[in-house]
């Protein structure tokens, strides 16, 4: 989804999250992501936005987050999950604040292209 699509859907998406279903399956992906070491940023779906992010993020970052990746693959393969004492948060988000970054700069380089006239229609 596009970035004025994702703000649009914002207030609806906040309310169902309130929703006590909602809640419920927050709380199971959690345990589930946990238990491969996981965390939610983790899994997006790799878009130009999410790519230009990825490439933001400090070395030490980046390459913690193709080591879950990499563990998590292991552990399913196997059929094993990771240690309990070994978990952490899956909702700590480490990409938002690049990503956040990259919409906006998105979104001005679209409004700017627009107010100037080069293109006509779009």
């Amino acid at each position: 989804l596009g970035a004025a699509m994702t703000d649009a859907l914002l207030p609806i998406a906040r309310v169902i999250a309130r929703l006590p279903f909602m809640r419920n399956l927050a709380r199971e992906n959690g345990r589930r992501l946990q238990s491969f070491g996981l965390q939610y940023e983790d899994l997006l779906i790799v878009t130009p936005d999410v790519q230009h992010a990825l490439d933001r993020l400090p070395a030490e970052q980046y390459e913690a987050r193709n080591r879950r990746l990499k563990r998590a693959m292991d552990l399913s393969l196997k059929h094993e999950h990771l240690e309990p004492s070994e978990a952490v948060d899956p909702y700590t988000p480490y990409l938002r604040p690049y990503l956040t970054q990259v919409r906006k700069e998105i979104a001005e380089q679209e409004a700017e292209i627009n107010s100037s006239g080069l293109i006509d229609g779009v």
